[in-house]
């Protein structure tokens, strides 16, 4: 839903600029940010706030798919973009009428493990709690990630 979400919003937009915004001088774009991290996040499945709420408690942090990567950016990077693309539109400038996906470079995409592991070497050694699901069964293993994974059934 999520996905189909997003592709309706920009069929949408794009439908609109074709029929009108083209045609008069208001100028519209949809814009989207992946992977974001930064303060005032604490929703629930998200990685950096879950991997704090879990430090508070003192209980071990919980990993679904640590070997995931993702192109992981600060909350103002995606910020910045949209500013820049705002103002190109309000200045008129059509060429940045339509969709845009902000992210970082390649350079910046990061494995989970990678994620945690720094945010481990900031905190301090806790334990790791990585959960595998297989087609018939939870595998329950319980990591230390600076060490060799343990398996426990």
């Amino acid at each position: 839903p999520y996905s189909s979400s997003k592709a309706c919003a920009e069929i949408i937009i794009n439908s609109y600029n074709q029929s009108i915004t083209l045609k008069n001088k208001s100028l519209i774009a949809s814009a989207r940010a992946g992977n974001v991290i930064g303060g005032g996040d604490w929703s629930e499945n998200r990685l950096v706030p879950d991997c704090f709420k879990s430090l508070f408690n003192n209980e071990s942090i919980t990993l679904r798919n640590p070997f995931s990567t993702r192109p992981w950016q600060f909350v103002l990077e995606p910020l910045k973009g949209y500013l820049m693309l705002g103002e190109k539109l309000l200045n008129g400038s059509k060429e940045y009428v339509g969709s845009w996906n902000f992210g970082p470079s390649q350079e910046n995409v990061y494995t989970v493990n990678d994620v945690v592991n720094h945010i481990i070497d900031l905190w301090g050694d806790v334990l790791v709690t990585i959960l595998k699901f297989s087609e018939l069964s939870t595998i329950l293993s319980t990591v230390c990630l600076n060490s060799p994974p343990k398996q426990l059934l």
